[in-house]
């Protein structure tokens, strides 16, 4: 069952869990994190909102787009994984 989602040439999309690096925002204590709606995925809740690291569920037909699509933009992604 699984084998069929990685059959070359069949056409989907992936959900991904792209984890991206951007500059702090404002104080940033990892023992007093703050929650808002996340800079990066917002309209999303996120638990450190000033933190440097945001975690999105994301929708693209490869792992190589979605990084492509991020580097285009300035953005460095730190971790990509599949949701199956």
């Amino acid at each position: 069952m699984l084998e069929e989602l990685y059959d070359e040439g069949k056409d989907r999309i992936m959900q991904l869990l792209i984890t991206i690096k951007v500059r702090m925002r404002g104080n940033h204590d990892p023992r007093n994190k703050v929650t808002e709606v996340c800079p990066v995925f917002g309209p999303a809740l996120c638990t450190d909102s000033n933190g440097a690291h945001h975690t999105g569920l994301l929708n693209f037909p490869s792992i190589e787009l979605a990084l492509q699509h991020f580097e285009s933009r300035g953005v460095h992604v730190t971790r990509i994984e599949e949701v199956i």
